[in-house]
């Protein structure tokens, strides 16, 4: 190569070499490349959460994302900061996507945030501003939940009407498009069109290929909602079939058979509930609420105690052991558990109202009162609270308050006949007939075939000198319930005053034998309730629960009852006898570092026993004020609750210890089978 052919090459190269630099300085600095797949996969579905933030944030700074893009990524990581519980954050974030792409589907998307974190009014103002920019169904279904969880029925019924017309809307431009007469039928669900609902949930089922029994079980719901009973039934049964031991449904049928009245097929679900999973909370709650309606509150009491048990911070069952008790005549028994159940719920106005009926069985008026004010404080539309306390206003003859409530209770619930009998009632206590018989003729209106309101009516027609009309109430009360003697007693007045002195006279034998009759029934009613000779042994092994734990518990006790006197024997402890309801007290010495100690506790042991349901607690207490144990103490508490009913013995027991205040712990053992023998 010669002198000048190589020049020439190093000057090409340099020419070369310096385009190749000017154009790298003239490039835009900071341009940036698209986000890598991988961290489009970390914004998306990173965990834990501080990675997906991180990935998030990458392309959100990256100036080389499109502003949807990155819209996108502020979301993702919205909702990342809010898994974490950092709303304010996670809102601002939503907003970033916002003003990058302020569509429809953004501030959707951002109340959908909101609403996940609890709020309400902001969420309701994205939906707001979403339907302005594009209405849609779901939007408007979205926002009317959210205006029913603010209280505003009216809105919320508004838009569940929109989003109703719009699936419709849908249905008929795409008639293929079956999975929006779900979408409907949710829609007509929430505005009360339980019908149209249903009507869609079969044309959802008639289209869609594979019967889906999940969706079956809905529709079950729907046939509960309007009391269609057998139409539930069939649905829940359906899905029975299906998956044999799937609590959730066999709980819903139980509940469609109990509503339905049919409670021992109810029984036989629950029953077979408890077989699967005696742990489940709830399923002890819907089977003692079938025993109070089966008229077995003691059996429906162990129920509740278990459930309590298993969850003692739920007010409910509180308050529905408490019903039962008051059922069974244990009045001061079961206003423990209505305090109970307040104490979890202050705002639980119909415990104070059973309370206050409680309060009332045992004459005490000042609590009774209390109790229904502060029912009617939280709820100023409850009717039977408003009852009570006027009854109470007519018991002490301050009749212009008594008649005050009753009409307010009708206020509250117009369509209630018992309130229009009630107040009825009233008007004729202070010699109003007048208005007492337009009261029984409303309540009639209401319920044609209320036996109690026809005589009312006719002991008011008599007053008014109506006679003729008060036989035609006195007899129909009569056709409607033959074993009415009140019935038969007014119309023996009224038979009286139309000096018809023989029927008059017939009618009042038949009340008097009515009479006879009932208190030889409450009498025997009485022999059966009589306390039984028998003795229990609680003896051997038994599985402590939860079951998971796969811990035993040992038993060695015994239980004798004769007539009203109880003996309790437990191992290593002397025998105690009393009488059913009493409570024994003694004193005994205490063990510290497995000795005996100077200081003294205390033992309380009872006993009781109620038709075929036996209690039997014992309760101990010691403070060591001197020696080496000093500053410490040791409680105990055990409880056995032994059910006898129909000539079986089942037990529960349960087992708290507090050992020197240093460590608590307890053992619960429920259902198990006890023995019994028959004493002379």
């Amino acid at each position: 190569m010669t002198r000048a052919r190589q020049t020439g090459m190093q000057s090409l190269r340099r020419l070369l070499t310096g385009a190749a630099f000017a154009l790298a300085v003239i490039l835009p600095a900071g341009t940036a490349q698209a986000a890598s797949p991988a961290a489009w996969k970390l914004c998306e579905s990173g965990y834990p959460h501080a990675k997906k933030i991180a990935a998030c944030s990458k392309i959100i700074d990256n100036s080389g994302e499109s502003d949807a893009d990155r819209a996108k990524a502020y979301l993702k990581r919205a909702w990342a900061h809010a898994y974490d519980n950092n709303l304010e954050t996670a809102f601002a974030d939503a907003g970033g996507a916002i003003k990058l792409a302020p569509t429809a589907d953004n501030y959707s998307e951002r109340a959908r945030l909101m609403a996940y974190c609890g709020e309400v009014d902001r969420p309701i103002a994205d939906y707001t501003a979403a339907i302005k920019l594009e209405d849609s169904p779901y939007r408007r279904t979205s926002r009317g939940d959210l205006y029913r969880q603010k209280g505003a029925p009216g809105l919320a019924l508004a838009d569940f009407k929109v989003a109703a017309a719009g699936y419709s809307k849908t249905l008929l431009e795409h008639p293929d498009y079956y999975f929006e007469y779900l979408n409907r039928s949710a829609a007509y669900r929430n505005i009360g069109e339980i019908d149209k609902a249903i009507a869609d949930f079969d044309e959802y089922i008639k289209r869609k290929k594979e019967t889906d029994y999940l969706i079956i079980t809905d529709r079950g719901d729907l046939y509960l909602r309007k009391a269609d009973f057998d139409h539930a039934i069939a649905d829940y049964t359906t899905a029975i079939d299906k998956e044999p031991d799937a609590i959730r449904f066999l709980s819903k049928r139980a509940l469609a058979y109990r509503l339905k009245g049919d409670f021992k097929r109810a029984m036989l679900d629950y029953d077979q509930m408890v077989k699967l999973n005696d742990n489940e909370f709830d399923t002890y709650i819907g089977r003692g609420l079938t025993y109070v309606a089966l008229g077995e509150p003691e059996r429906a009491v162990v129920d509740f105690t278990k459930s309590i048990d298993l969850f003692s911070e739920d007010a409910t069952p509180f308050y529905d052991r408490a019903q039962a008790q008051r059922d069974s005549g244990h009045a001061d028994v079961a206003i423990a558990d209505y305090t109970a159940a307040i104490e979890r719920n202050p705002r639980y106005a119909i415990a104070f109202n059973s309370r206050g009926r409680a309060y009332l069985q045992l004459h005490d008026t000042a609590h009774a009162m209390a109790d229904f004010n502060e029912a009617i404080r939280l709820d100023g539309k409850f009717g039977a609270a408003f009852i009570n306390r006027a009854t109470m206003h007519q018991a002490v003859g301050r009749m212009d308050d008594a008649l005050a409530d009753f009409g307010r209770a009708i206020a509250a619930d117009p369509a209630n006949a018992a309130f229009r009998v009630a107040r009825a009632q009233g008007y004729a206590a202070r010699a109003d007939y007048a208005d007492a018989e337009k009261d029984f003729t409303a309540a009639l209106k209401l319920d044609p075939i209320d036996a109690a309101a026809y005589v009312g009516r006719a002991a008011a027609r008599l007053k008014l000198s109506a006679a003729a009309k008060g036989l035609d109430d006195a007899t129909r009360a009569i056709l409607i319930d033959k074993d009415l003697a009140a019935a038969y007693v007014v119309r023996a007045d009224v038979y009286a005053a139309l000096n018809q002195a023989d029927k008059a006279g017939a009618d009042r034998a038949i009340a008097e034998r009515l009479r006879a009759r009932r208190e030889t029934d409450r009498r025997a009613l009485e022999e059966t309730w009589k306390h039984p000779r028998v003795k229990i042994r609680v003896s051997g092994t038994f599985p402590i629960i939860p079951p998971f734990l796969k811990r035993t518990f040992k038993f060695d006790s015994v239980i004798e009852i004769k007539d009203d006197a109880i003996t309790f024997r437990s191992a290593g402890l002397s025998p105690y006898k009393m009488a059913s309801g009493e409570t024994l007290q003694e004193e005994f010495p205490g063990v510290c570092n497995g000795r005996k100690d100077s200081n003294k506790g205390t033992r309380e042991v009872s006993a009781a026993v109620d038709k075929y349901l036996v209690t039997v607690d014992m309760h101990s207490r010691i403070d060591f004020k001197t020696g080496a144990c000093r500053g410490r103490y040791n409680v105990y508490k055990e409880t056995f609750l032994i059910d006898l009913s129909n000539g079986g013995c089942k037990f529960s027991y349960r087992q708290d210890r507090d050992l020197f205040g240093v460590g608590a712990f307890d053992n619960k053992v429920a259902d198990q089978t006890c023995v019994v023998e028959s004493l002379r």
